[in-house]
């Protein structure tokens, strides 16, 4: 049964779980911890005791993640170098970005963390690999040529032949449907590199930059047969960019922030236009919102249904890097 005990007990057996918790990796967890016990002391007197550490615990670790409260706003600390990295490293970064295909206007738009403290912007500024939301692009240029989400293709895996005359061949995931024939819709909506790579041999690596470039990224992607698994990087506002025109009828819009800049009596001084063009035909975009609304439907991103109960019309596509250094959801509604 639960009583009261000393309150620095408490602290130094919270403090031991801090330390167990940043071993195992889990760094931002105990930074929460260290910050909120003493709260977590003065509105609980009746914690277990201290040599019970898996119930307090149990019983502390509610109360760190979902109790606002419970943060005592930022502290200001020493740490050497080392600990330092170790720290930052231990936050999530990421960049959100939203924006209004017909327009261009950016709708909503979320660089980071708290800038005062991760003054980088990772939207414009920080580019990361992009894994498999290149795909999307490599099968543009495949609509745009010809093919149909419906044609089928042999799952083998695909051999390219390098500069130097040694081969490289990609490998799937998984060994999914392996063997059999299967369309282009369902290699996309799979992420699977077999297709990706029977794709590219109907065209050249060159071609998929420059329809890279043609949609509106302006980041350096390299032409190589491995260009299908998304080792360049590029910026999140670039990539929502580019997908826009899947919902605007093949017409970019570049992402704009100000649409116009007015003195204090209203008077406007200047107004804002977005660079505007069309890159592929109405017919080339559908075919390729199709695409795309398969990966929700029946893919990589089928948990937007399934786990998160979203019901009206989504198209998308899933990224992810080595050891899921980067991973990436680029959407359209």
């Amino acid at each position: 049964m639960a009583r009261a005990i000393d309150a620095d007990a408490v602290k130094r057996r919270a403090w031991d779980i801090a330390e167990a918790w940043k071993g195992q990796g889990r760094n931002y967890e105990a930074l929460l911890l260290e910050s909120v016990v003493e709260q977590i002391v003065d509105t609980a007197p009746t914690l277990p005791p201290p040599d019970e550490p898996l119930m307090l615990a149990g019983r502390l670790t509610p109360k760190m993640v979902t109790c606002p409260k419970g943060w005592k706003g930022v502290r200001d600390t020493v740490m050497s170098p080392l600990d330092s990295l170790k720290h930052y490293k231990s936050f999530f970064r990421a960049g959100f970005m939203a924006m209004e295909p017909a327009s261009g206007k950016i709708k909503a738009y979320v660089g980071g963390p708290d800038y005062r403290y991760f003054q980088y912007d990772m939207v414009s500024t920080g580019k990361r690999q992009i894994g498999s939301t290149i795909k999307p692009i490599l099968y543009t240029l495949a609509m745009r040529e010809g093919l149909g989400p419906c044609d089928q293709v042999l799952n083998v895996q695909q051999t390219f032949v390098l500069p130097d005359g040694t081969t490289w061949t990609p490998r799937n995931s998984t060994d999914k449907r392996e063997g059999e024939m299967v369309t282009l819709k369902w290699g996309l909506a799979n992420s699977v590199n077999n297709i990706s790579g029977w794709v590219l041999k109907q065209f050249t690596p060159e071609a998929v930059v420059q329809m890279a470039h043609r949609m509106g990224i302006t980041s350096f992607i390299d032409p190589v047969p491995a260009i299908f698994l998304g080792s360049s990087e590029v910026s999140v506002k670039e990539m929502v960019g580019a997908f826009s025109i899947y919902a605007n009828k093949g017409v970019y819009n570049a992402p704009m922030m100000v649409t116009k800049i007015e003195d204090k009596y209203g008077n406007v001084l200047a107004n804002f236009y977005p660079e505007s063009r069309e890159v592929i035909t109405e017919n080339t975009a559908f075919l390729m919102a199709n695409l795309l609304q398969g990966v929700v439907d029946e893919g990589t991103g089928r948990r937007l249904r399934f786990r998160y109960g979203f019901k009206n019309q989504i198209g998308g596509k899933t990224g992810t890097t080595q050891n899921h250094s980067d991973g990436w959801f680029i959407g359209i509604t």
